[in-house]
């Protein structure tokens, strides 16, 4: 089942701004928010650092598992860009859906300048040589 990536990132982002200030929110709760699997709440979290998020993880305790705890964002940066991460979270899928795009439409162009070239003669069609 194909997931929408930066909904799931702006889910994941409201999820954690939303429960700072109760103490944070755990791997499951992100789990059951984004419908992923741990693995990738993993990587959404990594992604969302990697924007610039501080993003408080749990701390691994001797004798615990890693997902033991809650996730929380850095008090002081809740409200300062929450919106301009959203901005940047959506600009990122519109890149990738343009390089999708551009792809499918340098094909479609291939295909009809292949075509014109064969109907007025400058290329010649196999069936055509004999």
């Amino acid at each position: 089942m194909k997931h929408n990536h930066a909904l799931n990132l702006a889910r994941l982002l409201q999820a954690l701004k939303d429960s700072t200030s109760v103490g944070g929110i755990t791997l499951q709760q992100l789990v059951d928010i984004c419908g992923v699997s741990k693995r990738q709440v993993y990587r959404y979290l990594r992604e969302l650092e990697q924007m610039g998020i501080e993003i408080e993880r749990p701390r691994v305790r001797a004798g615990r598992k890693k997902s033991t705890g809650c996730y929380r964002l850095n008090p002081y940066q809740v409200e300062d860009f929450l919106t301009e991460t959203m901005l940047l979270m959506f600009f990122n899928e519109l890149i990738i859906n343009y390089q999708q795009y551009k792809k499918q439409v340098l094909f479609l162009k291939e295909f009809i300048i292949h075509f014109l070239a064969m109907r007025h003669g400058l290329i010649y069609h196999p069936n055509q040589l004999s």
